[in-house]
């Protein structure tokens, strides 16, 4: 993704956490997002703020198990598994 591509999405979804902050997939991808503009610290606040929303969140707790190797969503996953906030 192009840097301006990221800078425009991360405004997009800081607006929409502004506006309606309860939507799961809103943390979820988020968080992805600061993942893959190397923004790892971001990236774990944001999961935990999420999985504190929403503790029974399917998309926030498979973080790192959906389809496809999808290397953003393994980064996050990784920060988060390290972070001992999630078992691998």
């Amino acid at each position: 993704a192009s840097l301006i591509g990221l800078v425009a999405s991360l405004i997009r979804y800081k607006r929409a956490e502004k506006s309606n902050p309860l939507l799961d997939d809103l943390h979820n991808n988020l968080a992805l997002l600061y993942a893959d503009s190397g923004r790892l610290a971001a990236a774990l606040a944001t999961w935990q703020r999420g999985s504190t929303l929403h503790p029974q969140s399917a998309l926030l707790q498979s973080t790192g198990q959906l389809p496809g190797n999808d290397s953003n969503t393994h980064r996050l996953r990784v920060v988060v598994v390290q972070s001992g906030l999630m078992t691998s």
